[in-house]
């Protein structure tokens, strides 16, 4: 997502926003999740590890993409 904003020369400036996703939101989940299965028991820690670790991958990976279609002078 990309807003327009005025800049001091009068020249627009483009701002990237990233677009709406739930990753965190699962990333939260599986955390929460992994800790709970600490006092519960271990197999709710590997789910919640594997919730985690797909959702970090998921994460990392969209924001790459972001991050390649940004324009060259932008991408430092």
């Amino acid at each position: 997502m990309a807003r327009h904003r005025q800049g001091g020369n009068g020249a627009r400036e483009q701002i990237h926003l990233p677009g709406n996703t739930l990753v965190p939101f699962y990333t939260a989940l599986g955390i929460t999740i992994a800790l709970l299965g600490l006092i519960l028991s271990w197999p709710f820690v590997a789910v919640g590890g594997a919730i985690t670790a797909v959702s970090v991958y998921l994460w990392i990976k969209d924001a790459a993409e972001d991050y390649g279609r940004l324009p060259r002078e932008r991408q430092s």
